[in-house]
């Protein structure tokens, strides 16, 4: 009786249950997978390559609400048959491997493998160092060397003279003749005479009459004003350092020989440096005071405040560089050994050396320097 029940159930309740108990959906047929012997002994099994239908066996909701109501069926469900799994043995794995590897010297069919496309980093990158380097956008190139100014064509050719080596017999001389005096008080008369009777030729030959020298108190190098095109006017008052009510006009420092002798020119120290022997800077600008192109400045009120040390400029640079007697010349530095001297010099020694170095390259600086443009 029970099994009567059981099996007339789900007929009396059928037409009372939502959906069926069973609904077929057609769908692809799994391919069974392909086994080959070769010739290794062990079998090559190729798995089925035909693409899986991603909604096959899928049911929609649409499919469930119109579905028949039919008895439930108590058939057995079926069950896919699955594909084998590769072998797991690493040996056997190695096998196919060299089942499947070209013979040695066996040309290959395998196409070589595409370049990855260059990427626009590296080009972006360049471009933004052109725009930082050249923001003005020239046409000049990135690689191309810019042509030399006149003043560094003038100042490559000075430099193609050693004029320490062209004063160096006669100057080795003095200062063996310097030696030979008994006090520093006469040794310093002598190299005091001898700078004055310098500075008095070297403005009668170059026709000024007064005299500018700026050193490189606060660095620099003879390049740098060559390239620059002169002596740059900077905020260089000391006081600045220290306090706000200093003066901040654009100056530019230096001796004039109207009022301060070639010998304390070159004997003055560097005020940062007091408790060490030092001099003023390693490079010495020698231009005219009374150059043409300073007269007009101080006429139209580009250069003002011109005093004893120093003046201002306003809407100009500084001094340019055709105002210059010769172009900047290195001082001071292995004086003994460029003047073909074994051990050191004096003090009074070095300044002679370097006054009668001055005056080789002054005198014949006309050459190397353009005229103003």
């Amino acid at each position: 009786m029970n099994r009567l029940l059981a099996l007339a159930l789900p007929a009396l309740l059928a037409p009372y249950c939502w959906g069926a108990s069973r609904i077929e959906v057609e769908g692809p047929a799994t391919p069974a997978p392909v086994i080959k012997p070769v010739e290794s002994g062990v079998a090559k099994i190729e798995l089925p390559t035909a693409p899986l239908a991603p909604t096959a066996g899928l049911i929609s909701p649409a499919q469930i609400v119109d579905a028949p109501q039919t008895a439930p069926s108590f058939a057995e469900p079926q069950v896919p048959v699955l594909p084998p799994s590769l072998p797991s043995n690493p040996q056997a794995q190695a096998a196919e491997v060299r089942a499947t590897a070209p013979a040695a010297g066996e040309p290959t069919t395998e196409e070589p493998a595409a370049e990855a496309p260059a990427t626009e980093f590296t080009g972006r990158v360049r471009a933004i160092l052109s725009r930082l380097s050249n923001p003005f956008g020239t046409k000049k190139g990135a690689d191309e060397t810019p042509a030399p100014t006149p003043e560094q064509e003038g100042y490559g050719r000075f430099q193609k003279t050693d004029y320490w080596s062209l004063t160096a017999s006669a100057t080795r001389d003095e200062v063996v003749r310097l030696r030979e005096l008994n006090s520093k008080s006469e040794k310093q008369a002598y190299v005091r005479e001898a700078g004055q009777k310098i500075l008095d030729e070297i403005k009668r030959r170059r026709g000024t009459d007064n005299i500018g020298f700026h050193f490189n108190l606060h660095g620099g190098t003879a390049q740098g004003y060559v390239d620059g095109g002169g002596i740059r006017a900077t905020m260089g008052d000391i006081a600045n350092n220290y306090s706000m009510h200093g003066d901040k006009n654009l100056k530019v420092y230096f001796f004039q020989s109207k009022k301060v002798a070639l010998y304390d020119i070159l004997n003055e120290r560097n005020p940062a440096m007091l408790f060490f022997p030092s001099r003023m800077g390693s490079v010495v600008s020698l231009f005219r005071l009374d150059a043409p192109e300073l007269a007009q400045a101080l006429a139209d009120g580009r250069i003002q405040n011109f005093g004893a040390i120093s003046m201002d400029f306003h809407g100009m640079r500084g001094v340019p560089y055709s105002a210059f007697l010769a172009p900047p010349l290195d001082v001071f530095h292995q004086t003994a050994k460029r003047i073909g001297i074994k051990g050191g010099l004096s003090r009074d020694e070095e300044t002679l050396a370097v006054m009668r170095y001055i005056e080789a390259a002054a005198l014949a600086g006309d050459r190397f320097v353009p005229p103003a443009r």
